[in-house]
């Protein structure tokens, strides 16, 4: 083999070391963007247990206002509560089909975008077999030192290992990225009916008040008759 042919092919074997060097580094990014990912999801995740908590301590301070109150305003204002309620499940149940019909959505685009994944690969793979094997072709020819070959040999089997995770890291940041939505989608959600929920009942105290200061400021017991 003449010295230009050789110096090809240590030029293909120093560009196979680059490309191998290359899909470390990007592996190492999806490594990070998974964890900043899953440190996002905790982070929803616990705003909505906060959320739910203060939404479920809003529904007990309702209820405790309700029973301070006569029997006539206790009517009018469970009639009130259950129309609200009403409305908050229907809110519930569309916010449920938006959550399906986004799912369905996510889970479209995340098939086609895995599947190019999938190909480019592939291909990455077919590519270092190729050019493994006219590496491994060519040192058989010239009878190369075996140190050599098995360097070239492991870095082959350690590109398409790192090929394999590359791949595998999307799959779960793709999978986090959807996640993250559907908890965005649901935490401002119940933000919004939280925000609506004080809103009503600062509504109700205040036309209470107004009820009371309208009436005689000393007076017995409730009557139905004086209504």
């Amino acid at each position: 083999m003449s010295d230009e042919e050789k110096s090809a092919l240590l030029k293909e074997i120093l560009d196979l070391q680059t490309e191998n060097q290359q899909l470390i580094a990007k592996h190492e990014t999806f490594s990070q963007r998974k964890a900043e990912l899953l440190k996002i999801s905790e982070s929803l995740c616990a705003q909505i247990a906060t959320r739910a908590e203060k939404e479920i301590q809003s529904i007990g301070n309702e209820r405790e206002f309700i029973s301070q109150k006569c029997v006539h305003d206790e009517e009018e204002i469970q009639a009130d509560f259950q129309t609200k309620l009403d409305q908050v499940l229907k809110q519930k149940e569309d916010l449920q089909r938006k959550l399906e019909a986004e799912s369905e959505f996510v889970s479209r685009n995340l098939k086609e975008r895995l599947a190019k994944i999938r190909q480019r690969t592939l291909e990455l793979r077919s590519e270092l077999l190729n050019k493994s094997k006219k590496i491994t072709e060519s040192l058989a020819e010239m009878k190369a030192d075996d140190v050599i070959k098995q360097k070239i040999a492991d870095n082959q089997e350690y590109a398409i290992e790192t090929a394999k995770r590359i791949a595998e890291s999307h799959r779960e940041i793709e999978g986090l990225q959807a996640k993250g939505k559907r908890l965005q989608s649901i935490l401002e959600s119940l933000t919004s009916q939280l925000n609506d929920k004080e809103k009503m009942q600062n509504n109700q105290q205040n036309l209470h008040r107004l009820r009371r200061r309208s009436t005689v400021t000393k007076r017995p017991a409730f009557d139905p008759d004086m209504s």
